[in-house]
């Protein structure tokens, strides 16, 4: 009975694998974007059995079908789908642009971590530029890693909340980690900047969002629980050179983490036998998204 059940789960799989099916397209929009709460909820109930490309959407300009549940893209609007694109292309770019300051190009990548690729906005657009099946896609959400392995070929990896608990399958030319030490504390940050570094073959890149000292200026933007915090943040700057608040106190570990980039630069670049040495290649004020800081370093060899 149950192989009989494992052979209805994988030829109702492989219908729904066929590009045409499935897959619902959204050509012509309105200026305001239109929810799907009820597909929500049947990938929520059925995804597990049916796969996670069950309600996935196709839109103009955008490689690959949407998962319903990638809240990446704020609406179906023309502007939201631009911008969606917009970002996802910025890492990529800023990618292309950091191997060629170190004389490589796509096809030198054997292989490419995305770190906190959720359901890929930017791994669509590295998918545009080398093999998707070269690219390791790591998330903590189960759904967004088996999306981008079935969508795109990608190499699936599971994350888990205790970093040290992860066991990478490979040694990586590139690792990119968009909007991910954003939310993390600064200790717990330095320790996932270690390993990832421990990842990297010699002479790879690391690159990686962070958040500058000018979102202390609106800092409400990340929620009503920020909104009072701006004077703790610049004191904890003052005296450390970075500041973090969690989202909600009965869960720690997850919530804004703000830096002073020139600190930050030092931290990373000084000498120092506790942590591998990285060589600054490059950095962007507020260079994605006109919010976030790029960085760009690069393993010694």
């Amino acid at each position: 009975m149950s192989q009989w059940i494992s052979l209805q789960q994988r030829l109702i799989s492989g219908i729904l694998a066929k590009p045409d099916l499935f897959a619902f397209t959204r050509v012509e929009m309105g200026p305001h974007g239109n929810a799907h709460p009820r597909r929500h909820a049947w990938q929520i109930r059925f995804g597990k059995l049916l796969g996670p490309r069950l309600f996935s959407l196709t839109y103009p300009g955008v490689p690959g079908r949407v998962h319903i549940h990638d809240t990446m893209l704020v609406s179906e609007s023309h502007k939201h789908i631009r911008h969606y694109i917009a970002v996802g292309a910025e890492a990529a770019d800023w990618i292309e642009t950091a191997l060629k300051t170190t004389h490589r190009n796509w096809t030198d990548v054997t292989a490419l971590l995305d770190m906190g690729s959720g359901f890929g906005r930017v791994f669509r657009q590295l998918a545009k530029r080398m093999d998707p099946r070269r690219i390791t896609a790591c998330d903590i959400d189960p759904e967004a890693v088996r999306f981008l392995a079935q969508e795109f070929g990608a190499r699936p990896l599971l994350s888990t909340d205790d970093f040290a608990h992860i066991t990478f399958p490979a040694k990586y030319e590139v690792i990119w980690a968009g909007s991910l030490f954003t939310h993390l504390p600064a200790a717990q940050g330095r320790f996932l900047l270690d390993l990832l570094t421990a990842q990297l073959r010699p002479g790879g890149l690391l690159l990686f969002s962070t958040q500058g000292l000018s979102c202390l200026d609106h800092l409400a933007l990340y929620g009503p629980m920020f909104a009072n915090l701006e004077g703790d943040y610049r004191r904890q700057i003052a005296e450390g050179g970075s500041a973090y608040a969690d989202y909600d106190p009965a869960h720690p570990g997850y919530g804004i983490a703000v830096y002073n980039a020139d600190q930050f630069r030092r931290a990373l670049t000084t000498p120092d036998p506790a942590h591998a040495p990285l060589r600054f290649i490059s950095h962007a004020t507020r260079g994605w998204d006109n919010h976030q800081d790029l960085w760009a370093f690069q393993l010694s060899e």
